[in-house]
């Protein structure tokens, strides 16, 4: 606009009536130019290069848009894993890029990401910032998922935590019992008169998959009252390790599927 204010101004010291006719015709037609180009160029990049880029494919099934993951490889498989659920600080990308890890924390049982990433152990029912008190069947569980092969030599399935678990007193110094909500309890038998055991130990029947470890606070101990669960995921070679509140025990069944099919939703599918 300053520019047209300038061209018609100077165009006014014409030396004749023709003149300044001819040359206030020709400023003009400068300035729609100057003005109609920005313009034209801002449409054609939006008719022409936005469709195209909007129909660009999502490259997890469900997960995020590129820049709110992060990418890691378990194995074979391409992970873009959402920075809502394992969070985007320089610390997390440094060690997911260092070996193939995954920390997150969400809230069952809608699946929601935790307002803040949470590992370990984390609180189980808190109230978060600008959020209502959590009903009462909400509660947070946390994951770490690491690729677990079980023909690797070196990994340690739950299986194999259980037999080295009961390794000392022997085998035979234990009972099992299988609970109403599926798992197997097993318990040693001889321990001295008077001496609870500190921890419940639950397992799946032999040659299940997903093979689950579980263990948890007694009933008497209320201090710490959880459950941490070991679990290999044979078909997809992953292996989990999951904290949650022990009163939520009988749903375990639904906390492990929820965990595997959050992380089959963060898979790319690649080209082949």
């Amino acid at each position: 606009m300053v520019y047209c204010a300038a061209m018609f101004m100077t165009h006014r010291k014409g030396r004749n009536a023709a003149q300044r006719a001819v040359s206030r015709l020709l400023g003009a037609m400068r300035c729609i130019r100057r003005l109609l180009l920005p313009l034209a160029a801002t449409f054609v990049l939006g008719v022409v290069i936005g469709p195209a880029t909007a129909q660009q494919p999502r490259t997890t099934r469900h997960g995020a848009p590129p820049a709110e993951y992060i990418a890691t490889r378990f194995g074979d498989v391409l992970q873009h894993a959402p920075t809502r659920y394992v969070g985007s600080s320089a610390s997390t990308r440094k060690w997911m890029a260092e070996r193939p890890r995954l920390g997150f924390s969400f809230w069952m049982p809608d699946r929601r990401p935790t307002e803040k990433p949470l590992y370990g152990q984390p609180p189980f029912r808190p109230q978060e910032e600008g959020r209502p008190r959590p009903p009462h069947d909400a509660h947070i569980v946390g994951v770490t998922l690491t690729p677990a092969d079980r023909n690797d030599p070196t990994y340690v399935s739950p299986e194999r935590m259980r037999r080295n678990l009961t390794s000392h007193a022997g085998p035979s110094s234990y009972s099992e019992q299988t609970e109403p909500f599926g798992l197997l309890r097993f318990w040693r038998n001889n321990l001295p008169v008077g001496e609870r055991e500190a921890d419940l130990h639950f397992r799946t029947a032999d040659g299940a998959d997903p093979a689950v470890l579980l263990r948890c606070t007694a009933w008497h101990r209320t201090e710490i009252a959880s459950c941490r669960a070991e679990i290999h995921y044979g078909t997809e070679k992953v292996h989990a390790m999951i904290n949650f509140a022990r009163e939520y025990l009988p749903q375990w069944r639904a906390i492990v599927t929820a965990v595997i099919e959050l992380y089959q939703s963060w898979k790319v599918i690649e080209p082949r």
